[in-house]
């Protein structure tokens, strides 16, 4: 795990990456919070930031795919997305969302 960063008034909870795997850059802002993010194995989340006023709630990883670069801007929210294997045993890619001003992120990814 590298560069993992909270600042003032932000929170990071239960954030776990399970063996031999890594989250880099993750980056919580003021007024944000990251909660029980979680990486499974064989996996890694790269440069997830989420701004002021944001949030993401249980964002999961399973095993196959990745999340790279995820942007949450002020006033957006991610709530539970979630990736997972496709039932072609291909992986769905989460790579490079950005989710500007006001956006919200239900659905998975």
């Amino acid at each position: 795990m590298d560069n993992v960063c909270v600042e003032s008034v932000a929170s990071i909870d239960n954030l776990h990456v399970e063996s031999g795997r890594s989250i880099d850059n993750v980056r919580v802002e003021p007024f944000a919070s990251i909660d029980n993010l979680h990486v499974e194995s064989g996996r890694s989340i790269d440069n997830v930031r989420v701004e002021p006023f944001a949030s993401i709630d249980n964002l999961h990883v399973e095993s196959g795919p990745s999340i790279d670069n995820v942007r949450v801007e002020s006033v957006a929210s991610i709530d539970n997305p979630r990736l997972v294997w496709s039932s072609f045993g291909q992986k769905k890619d989460a790579a490079n969302k950005q989710f500007t001003s006001e956006a919200n992120v239900h659905a998975c990814l």
